[in-house]
């Protein structure tokens, strides 16, 4: 298996068939998780004057509801069926379609100002077919902001792996995914750490009651190319 600029030796999750351990969201976790995420790019959309915006990897569709629909209407969602079909139960905004992103079989035709991937590329066994994925709805002047776990800010830090969370493939510190990214054609315009949980006051105190670590993820804003300003 490739490292995808993680360090020798390190240990992947994946299941006696050599698969993704699948992960489903729920609607609590949807309006929990990635909140500082989510709020980063109305920043981004805001600055920048962008009018239109894909989530890969969109969820139930919450913080798209709470954090973006007030700054940008022309909002698509990308994500697996049982997500897809809640978005297109309980929202009155967005368009949302259904995709496998390791083996995709949608083509919207469309390019947009943003593109949002949220804690989904360390779920995956291939990680260069999300950033392909991105690239495909990407122009020149898109500005795609990812996010997932920092390993280095982890219990684990300079573990070799496997991930405590077993539907986590891979999860990489800040140099390692710097490395990744420059090295599949994005320039990087900024590179910082969020608090996992937001404000959730419940989510915390649950994590310190279980002892589990109060993750912070990474999170970086780039744009496709080594020449983006």
């Amino acid at each position: 298996m490739k490292s995808y600029f993680i360090k020798e030796g390190y240990k992947c999750n994946l299941d006696s068939h050599g698969k993704p351990i699948p992960f489903l969201d729920d609607e609590c976790g949807a309006s929990t998780y990635q909140v500082k995420v989510y709020e980063f790019v109305k920043k981004v959309i805001l600055k920048y004057d962008a009018t239109s915006i894909l989530d890969i990897g969109c969820g139930y569709g919450i913080k798209l509801k709470e954090s973006i629909l007030p700054v940008c209407k022309n909002i698509v969602g990308i994500d697996m069926k049982h997500a897809i079909d809640f978005c297109r139960e309980e929202h009155s905004f967005g368009r949302w379609f259904q995709d496998d992103i390791e083996r995709p079989g949608l083509d919207l035709l469309e390019r947009f100002d943003v593109v949002i991937c949220s804690d989904v590329i360390e779920h995956l066994c291939d990680p260069d077919s999300l950033l392909n994925y991105i690239k495909r709805y990407s122009h020149g002047d898109t500005h795609v902001i990812i996010s997932t776990p920092a390993r280095d800010q982890l219990r684990t830090h300079g573990g070799l792996g496997p991930p405590v969370n077993k539907t986590h493939v891979r999860e990489w510190t800040r140099a390692e995914f710097s490395a990744y990214m420059s090295n599949r054609d994005f320039t990087i315009l900024k590179h910082f750490l969020v608090g996992e949980a937001g404000q959730n006051l419940y989510e915390i105190v649950r994590k310190i009651v279980l002892m589990e670590p109060l993750r912070k993820i990474q999170v970086v804003h780039c744009k496709q190319g080594k020449d983006s300003d």
